[in-house]
């Protein structure tokens, strides 16, 4: 009888993921099955069936690196997470995502062979590929990692792929944040802000993002307010 541990890694495995098992309710690899931790991850279907087999409660642990894929690591639950700034000028394409065992959330996107990206993009907001995390339905301090969408993992974003490189800029003069936030994006859509602001989705970021694509676009101050 397969433990629904061992049907998710299989489900996984048959996706091309590359996974391995983790000791039961924590994050550190499960050695005696994978001495070389995620290292050791596979898509093999007979040696996850052994593996589950022998451990039914091993968490799942993913290679983002050899499966293909990278993760925004978001710890929203922290206050000093910069996350929703760092998105300000930013578009988030619809994709894979995961709740954390402590209410994080995991974006997960296609990393194209080779790309190279920084740890982190700021306080609370990593970037995880040349490693791992865990995957439903794991657990961690008893509480559990589930789906939040079952999304197609999108294509990594531009700003995500010229993070690395922008994170080697930083001994530059800086621009204020107002520069940044009111910068002309070509790739906004001022209806879809206007129409998820008006639904209540995302209001403060939507709003900001709109007012500062009308600055930048030079609109007047009446048609500004009159939009806002």
């Amino acid at each position: 009888m397969h433990s629904k541990n061992k049907q998710a890694a299989l489900s996984y495995a048959q996706k091309g993921w590359k996974v391995f098992p983790v000791t039961p309710n924590q994050k550190r690899p499960l050695t005696a099955l994978a001495p070389q931790g995620y290292k050791n991850a596979t898509s093999d279907l007979d040696t996850i069936e052994q593996w589950w087999t022998e451990h039914p409660t091993a968490n799942i642990g993913l290679n983002l690196e050899e499966s293909g894929l990278v993760c925004v690591d978001v710890d929203s639950y922290k206050e000093n997470c910069v996350f929703d700034t760092y998105m300000h000028a930013r578009e988030l394409p619809k994709t894979l995502q995961q709740r954390s065992a402590r209410g994080g959330t995991h974006y997960i996107f296609r990393s194209p062979p080779d790309a190279e990206y920084p740890g982190t993009l700021g306080e609370g907001v990593d970037v995880k590929h040349k490693g791992y995390i865990l995957l439903e339905p794991s657990t961690f301090e008893a509480r559990a990692y589930s789906w939040i969408n079952d999304s197609m993992p999108a294509d990594a974003p531009d700003w995500l792929l010229t993070a690395k490189s922008d994170r080697l800029k930083e001994d530059r003069p800086k621009t204020s944040i107002a520069s940044q936030v009111f910068a002309p994006r070509t790739s906004l859509d001022p209806s879809r802000l206007k129409a998820e602001a008006s639904q209540g989705i995302n209001w403060h970021s939507n709003v900001l993002r709109l007012v500062g694509h009308m600055i930048a676009k030079g609109k007047p101050d009446f048609e500004v307010h009159a939009t806002t």
